[in-house]
């Protein structure tokens, strides 16, 4: 397929944001690489006529045979990486499977970092554009996701000090921090019956039905599309409550919507029932 518009290599595009970005890219007249573990998980991109290809960003080897690919098309050259994949976990803090966040900063962290080591040379050559999907998560402190939100705070550092570094490559560097959208990332969640914090669950389960009725991918991804192909901002803010998430973390203290988010989360309401069944727990 010859050339046309930018080039632009979308990780995690089976479903939600990826896909929803690499149609609009497509729809814009730019050629799309869209990659996904399983290739099978990408038909639908490829019969509107998107490139696929095979790509887990935990595996080097995966990532080092998929540049060569596409550097054989684009003549050695990518304008656009989009690092999307991304995995989500929701339980307590002081109750999470540490391998299940260690296979989560894999992916959200680690991944992230091995795809702009090995592709920065096309980059370069391109004076091309990283874009890290980052979150709201990274800076507040949303209960439930501790984890999660660690490893976008990570990702937020790592992608400010990037940008520093490659900036005399003409190299852009951009975190796009994504509110409420829905995505298909968040499932119902569910605590164990020896959870201390299970009196909550009927209102984390609540709070992730809403995730999911908020904005549409398709609309998030026309909306943030434009902002990568004009903008020369740091970082772009889309999705429901982006713009209010950066407000409410810029310019007031953490002593101020702390109790916001007791509230939101019923960390409040069920106070009393959490702290009872600790108790009972522990004897």
């Amino acid at each position: 397929m010859a050339n046309k518009g930018k080039t632009i290599l979308i990780t995690g595009c089976s479903t939600g944001i990826g896909k929803a970005l690499a149609i609009e890219f497509h729809n814009k007249g730019h050629r799309v690489f869209a990659a996904s573990r399983t290739v099978s998980s990408l038909k639908s991109l490829a019969e509107i006529g998107i490139e696929i290809i095979q790509l887990d960003p935990t595996n080097a080897d995966s990532i080092y045979n998929a540049r060569s690919e596409i550097s054989k098309q684009t003549d050695g050259k990518l304008d656009i990486l989009i690092n999307n994949a991304g995995q989500w976990i929701e339980s307590p803090a002081i109750e999470v499977d540490l391998d299940r966040v260690k296979d989560m900063f894999d992916v959200n962290v680690f991944a992230v970092m091995e795809m702009n080591k090995q592709f920065i040379p096309l980059l370069i050559a391109a004076k091309g554009t990283i874009v890290n999907h980052g979150s709201i998560l990274r800076n507040m402190p949303h209960p439930m996701t501790a984890a999660y939100n660690a490893s976008k705070a990570a990702l937020a550092q790592y992608s400010t000090t990037l940008r520093l570094e490659l900036a005399p490559l003409d190299v852009k560097v951009v975190e796009l921090v994504t509110g409420r959208v829905a995505t298909g990332l968040v499932t119902l969640p569910t605590l164990a019956n020896t959870s201390i914090y299970k009196p909550l669950e009927p209102a984390v389960q609540k709070r992730a039905r809403e995730a999911e009725t908020m904005q549409p991918t398709n609309v998030f991804a026309k909306a943030v599309v434009k902002d990568i192909l004009s903008s020369s901002h740091r970082e772009i803010s889309r999705g429901k409550m982006a713009t209010l998430g950066w407000v409410i973390t810029t310019f007031f203290p953490t002593w101020a919507w702390d109790p916001v988010m007791n509230s939101s989360s019923g960390l409040k309401e069920f106070r009393e029932p959490i702290l009872r069944r600790a108790l009972d727990l522990k004897k």
